[in-house]
């Protein structure tokens, strides 16, 4: 039986495709070595015994709980794992009973249940017609007796305890620097007490195997400690500033086309590693004091050998190979650095030279790492390359993410794959017409149709991404670009060269990110597709210069950081030794490796969907009812597997083009989290009952949700016209802040809050024009209260420099100054997160200001950011942020973004008429049981007094008179505000009418004098 005889059918499983073979004879499914790589962190324990043909059994590698996907059909399944599987999975009995699969022997096809029927997956065949499966197993060239005689020879040459690490003596790495540099000089950097004592241990290793002396030299290097995959720690230098001095080193690398084309007439082939190659190489005299570096709580240390991260290296290495290997071994013997192969067409030429190799470097007084060579294998990889008995050919993983990338499921994915196959489209024949049933269905109102045509395309397109003329091999004589890009979850990268007619793809890469590499920021998921990709590419590149190309700006820092002390900077000193720019190009125009990054959201989305576990009834039948009749429920949408109801809102909808009248529908099992980010967040801000209601109402919905609506006339108003401010004190916290200040919009209720360590006019005039003047707009009033932080020549001036009129609240009235209700707000909110740590209340104020400022307000019916944006920003980490983040993300046009700005100002006027009726409501309440007084110029009153009692005077403010005076009143301001003439008093006193008294003359009344 041949291997194209078999059927096998394409399967994915998260962001992995398999070729699964179809097999009845296996009782379950089986995954690969392959499979078990990629998804070793699903994997669970099995005590199942996996049985073999030739009567073997063999305990299972554990166990898969997966979802696949074949085609359009998805479910879940367990899959028994086993390392000498020699296919990448089976799909066995269990599957075909679960799936109802039948197999047409005479179209040669498959279908599940009654669906369509479909093609068996082509397997790319790499050039091995081999198809017995022991042999595949097996994976050994050579007869038991060939390979003892192998391995006696290799005992005898390598001992088992590998010796002392040695060093040449043929050849010295020089430093040589640019005219007129001057000595780079660091400080010691300070470590932890852990970190310092591992520190400690490298230094007493390297001092033992005589890598490092102790130094007394004038340059002076910083030392980092790298965390490898083990867990241990790589102790590296940071010699950025001492490559910056160096010459270059001119010495070419090997021409790879020429050892390419040798390597076609290998049979066997062996790979030899050495030990630490480049600590095997001594400095020169006059360059050990370059290399100086000193690590805190210890002395000055330089290098004996050559240390990892100088810039010439490689040369150095290369030249020592070069030495070692020259034209008469070359036919047998290639050596690019440290990779060293040896490759030949007998077995008896292959052990004679196998042990003259092994003597050259043993004479040149190097050490082999025995556990890392390979001897007499089957198949190589190199440089981008499997050489094999059946000769050269192209390594799959070169092409593997075009081969996997998935089939589109949406117009945004269908976008950016036609973006990223129109990139390389010069070297596509016929490109435009292949494209064709792709192209249709970005079509503006055409229904997302994926057909016959769409899928002959799709892979028509990555087959003529994956071979030539659009793949090349590499040329060694031309620069290489690596464009990299990354998402939320995964990163991609393709290096590329320029030839004549443009640019070309040699190799493609794509990885999905782990669970921890998903929480880095932004720019560290775009650092470490950098890392990543040199990494790979490092045969490619190494010793040569290149281009970085990017579309992130941050990574123009990369290699200029001062104190590499965080994650990023760390893996900047892997980049070191390499020769590279970096260069930025702008993301519109990045499209392959955008694309190679983000072809893993589809799959993400699928395991998203179903909300992990799905037990609501009602979800689960209200979720079959409108796939099975969509246009009897016109209200209900199912959109990428998520179910959404139409929930209208009459006030928001008009402006917002029904954006937000979709509201995702939430299961029983998902509601108690939905509740909780939307009350218990600190961008949430612990609001009460109502708030947290309306916040919900924007983005949810479940049955016992009623609605609310909303009215919609009003009249218009202006945004940041009057703008009022407040100053809150609180114990010193952590940051020595003392006071919080606060700004806020009158008409929007919009607050910008900042911590104060002193509260004076300077700091105040300050905050003003960053969070109100310069980020707003310049307002018509600022109303604040009579404090000396606010009425203060520095602030009076610059407000009557800007045209802003400095309203002031009457003294002992706080209730005039709308700002005190968002004060309590914010002072509830720090109560409830800070606990008894009162010295961190400045910890969480930017998350209780994006809380109150997308709360719903219960006077406006909206919050004040849609009022300010004309949008409603959602949580950071909500639900439905999550079950969307594929799907939905279509960018709106600048047209519709200027209908919905004009809607704003019927917005505004409708929410105008909510806050008269609100003042209406509660004027109407304040009058209930409240007598109206009104004084005139010259009338006498009495005013509140406001004394604080004082212990060591022997004063009670309770035992003295509520009232003081009589006092004339001389002015008036507004209707409720007076001037009193207080004949001690340089400044004469506004009091609130609440405050004052009518004074009425008794002989049998005793006032205080005036």
């Amino acid at each position: 039986m041949t291997k194209e005889n078999r059927f096998f059918v394409d399967v994915r499983v998260g962001p992995f495709t398999y070729k699964a073979l179809l097999d009845s004879g296996a009782q379950c499914c089986l995954a690969g070595p392959r499979m078990m790589r990629e998804l070793a962190e699903r994997i669970k324990p099995s005590r199942a015994l996996i049985g073999y043909a030739d009567q073997n059994t063999q305990p299972s590698g554990g166990y898969l709980p997966v979802m696949l996907q074949i085609d359009r059909d998805a479910g879940r399944i367990d899959i028994e794992c086993t390392e000498i599987l020699p296919v990448e999975m089976v799909l066995g009995v269990d599957f075909g009973r679960r799936w109802r699969v039948d197999i047409s022997m005479g179209r040669n096809q498959w279908r599940s249940g009654d669906g369509p029927w479909h093609n068996f997956a082509k397997l790319n065949d790499t050039g091995s017609s081999r198809c017995d499966i022991v042999a595949e197993c097996a994976g050994i060239t050579v007869a038991g007796g060939e390979r003892e005689l192998v391995e006696r020879k290799i005992k005898k040459l390598i001992p088992d305890v590998p010796p002392k690490l040695g060093h040449t003596d043929k050849i010295v790495h020089r430093i040589e620097l640019v005219e007129g540099a001057k000595p780079v000089c660091h400080r010691t950097r300070r470590m932890t007490p852990k970190m310092e004592k591992i520190a400690h241990e490298c230094l007493q290793k390297m001092r033992e195997e005589g890598i490092i002396e102790v130094a007394k030299s004038e340059w002076n290097s910083a030392p980092v400690l790298v965390r490898k995959s083990d867990g241990s720690y790589r102790f590296c230098v940071d010699y950025r500033d001492l490559n910056k001095v160096t010459k270059k080193d001119g010495y070419p690398c090997k021409n790879m086309d020429t050892i390419l084309d040798r390597l076609r007439r290998a049979r066997y082939i062996s790979k030899i590693d050495l030990k630490s190659a480049y600590h095997q190489v001594c400095l020169d005299e006059d360059s050990k004091a370059y290399t100086a570096f000193s690590v805190q709580g210890s002395r000055q240390y330089q290098f004996l050998r050559l240390p990892f991260g100088l810039k010439c290296a490689p040369m150095t290495f290369q030249r020592l190979m070069d030495s070692l290997f020259g034209a008469e071994v070359e036919p047998y013997v290639f050596a690019y650095l440290d990779d060293i192969i040896l490759v030949t067409e007998t077995f008896e030429e292959h052990v004679n030279w196998l042990e003259r190799v092994i003597r050259i470097l043993l004479d040149a007084k190097l050490v082999v790492n025995r556990d890392k060579c390979e001897f007499c294998c089957q198949s190589v990889k190199f440089l981008g390359y499997v050489l094999d008995s059946s000769g050269l050919r192209i390594d799959s993983e070169r092409v593997r993410p075009i081969h996997d990338y998935p089939t589109p499921r949406n117009v945004k994915q269908v976008r950016r794959l036609l973006g990223m196959v129109g990139w390389y489209s010069r070297f596509i024949k016929n490109e435009a017409e292949i494209k064709v049933p792709l192209a249709r269905l970005l079509r503006k109102d055409a229904p997302f149709v994926w057909g016959a045509d769409q899928e002959r395309a799709f892979e028509t397109l990555k087959q003529s991404l994956s071979e030539a003329p659009v793949l090349v091999r590499p040329d060694f004589e031309k620069e290489f670009a690596i464009q990299t890009d990354a998402s939320d979850y995964a990163i991609g990268a393709v290096l590329t060269q320029e030839r004549e007619d443009g640019e070309h793809p040699v190799y493609y890469i794509s990885r999905v990110l782990t669970p921890a590499e998903r929480n880095y920021t932004v720019t560290e998921k775009e650092c470490l597709a950098v890392i990543w990709a040199i990494e790979k590419f490092r045969p490619y590149v190494e010793g040569y210069h290149f281009k970085v190309v990017t579309d992130h700006r941050a990574l123009s820092w990369l290699r200029n950081f001062k104190d590499p002390q965080g994650r990023v900077a760390r893996w900047a000193l892997k980049l070191m030794e390499y020769d590279f720019e970096i260069v930025y190009r702008k993301g519109s125009l990045h499209y392959v490796p955008d694309a190679l990054s983000r072809a893993f959201e589809s799959d993400e989305r699928i395991e998203v969907f179903a909300f992990k576990r799905v037990e609501d009834k009602w979800y689960i039948k209200k979720l079959s009812e409108v796939k099975k009749s969509p246009s009897k429920y016109t209200n209900w949408c199912i959109e990428d597997g998520m179910l959404y109801k139409r929930s209208y809102n009459a006030l928001l909808d008009p402006v917002s083009n029904a954006e937000n009248s979709w509201r995702l529908v939430v299961p029983a099992e998902q509601r108690e989290r939905v509740l909780a980010e939307s009350h218990c967040l600190t961008s949430s801000g612990h609001l009460g009952a109502k708030k947290t209601y309306d916040r919900l109402a924007c983005e949810y919905w479940w049955p016992d949700r009623t609605e609310r609506p909303y009215d919609e006339e009003g009249r218009r108003s202006t945004l940041w016209a009057v703008v009022a401010a407040d100053m809150m004190e609180f114990p010193r916290s952590k940051n020595q802040n003392k006071y919080l200040l606060v700004f806020q919009d009158l008409f929007t209720r919009w607050i910008e809050i900042v911590p104060l360590r002193k509260a004076n006019g300077v700091n105040v005039l300050r905050a003003f024009e960053e969070l109100v003047l310069f980020r707003w707009e310049i307002p018509e009033f600022l109303l604040t209260d009579n404090g000396k932080e606010f009425d203060n020549a520095v602030v009076n001036t610059a407000l009557e420099e800007y045209g802003v009129k400095h309203l002031f609240t009457p003294p002992y009235h706080p209730q005039s100054n709308v700002v005190e209700r968002s004060n309590r707000t914010i002072k509830t909110m720090i109560a409830c997160y800070v606990g008894d740590k009162h010295d961190e209340w400045d910890k969480y104020l930017p998350q209780f200001r994006y809380a109150i400022n997308t709360a719903v307000q219960s006077t406006l019916k909206v919050s004040p950011a849609f009022l300010n944006m004309g949008r409603q920003p959602k949580q950071a980490k909500s639900l439905r942020r999550e079950v969307e983040k594929w799907c939905k993300a279509e960018l709106m046009q600048p047209s519709a973004w200027a209908e919905r700005i004009a809607k704003l100002d019927e917005l505004r006027e409708i929410v105008m008429q909510h806050v008269d009726a609100a003042y209406e409501r509660q004027a109407k309440y304040y009058n209930k049981d409240r007598k109206e007084v009104k004084f005139e110029i010259g009338d006498r009153v009495l005013r509140r007094t406001h004394n604080l009692s004082r212990a060591g005077d022997k004063y009670n403010k309770k035992l003295d008179e509520k009232f003081c005076g009589p006092y004339e009143i001389i002015g008036k301001k507004g209707e409720n505000v007076y001037i009193l003439n207080v004949k001690r008093s340089k400044k004469k006193p506004e009091v609130h009418v609440s405050h004052l008294r009518k004074w009425v003359p008794r002989r049998s009344l005793r006032q205080r004098p005036a």
